[in-house]
């Protein structure tokens, strides 16, 4: 785990706990809180009751670190991947959605998840988006190793659902597959050189 890793995972996720940033980067839980502990003394994050953030310090070091980290990148590439991305993204939202909230009548009702069928169908439809975004995190990681944390969450996360825990696929307070989703398309939008604010006029915000 590397300082610029440790720093993104507090701006995107803006107030976390060790325990996060523990799942978000495969690190172990001391090493974390030696480095947290190193950061606080330089002034670039602040210890708060519900976790830790960044100081405005922090973000602009941060914003450094990225800005040298991208000028080293191959641009193409990660351009690549991300129009990959993109064609899927809409398509996991739309899974999202179905899970969520069910067609009844005419009528968008929120899925009481009363019926398996429904549901086996929606996890059958993201069981098989994975399997195409799978080789996308692998290619990001290998462009940028510090991304190579990913295609181990999304998979985790995946595994969880399989597993029996449905939690892990929009679950919005734990590292489920679209906590992961939101976090992956701000990394490929800061690589391949875009905004947010640029996605959203471009009505690809998440």
């Amino acid at each position: 785990m590397d300082r610029t890793s440790l720093l993104q995972a507090l701006r995107l996720k803006g107030v976390a706990p060790g325990s996060a940033l523990v799942e978000a980067l495969g690190a172990k839980a001391s090493e974390i809180e030696s480095r947290l502990s190193a950061l606080e003394v330089e002034g670039l994050v602040q210890a708060l009751p519900r976790g830790v953030r960044l100081t405005e310090p922090g973000h602009s070091a941060l914003a450094c670190a990225l800005a040298t980290e991208r000028a080293g990148l191959e641009r193409t590439a990660f351009e690549q991947i991300y129009q990959r991305f993109d064609a899927i993204n809409g398509e996991f939202k739309r899974i999202v959605t179905d899970w969520q909230l069910r067609d009844v009548e005419g009528d968008q009702k929120l899925n009481d998840h009363s019926d398996p069928d429904y549901d086996r169908a929606v996890i059958e439809r993201f069981e098989a988006l994975h399997d195409r975004l799978a080789p996308l995190a692998d290619a990001a990681g290998r462009h940028l190793p510090r991304l190579a944390v990913y295609a181990f969450r999304f998979a985790r996360a995946r595994d969880r659902v399989a597993d029996g825990d449905p939690r892990y696929l929009a679950a919005p307070m734990i590292d489920s597959y679209h906590t992961v989703w939101f976090e992956f398309h701000e990394e490929l939008l800061q690589a391949s050189g875009r905004s947010r604010a640029e996605e959203a006029a471009a009505g690809r915000a998440d």
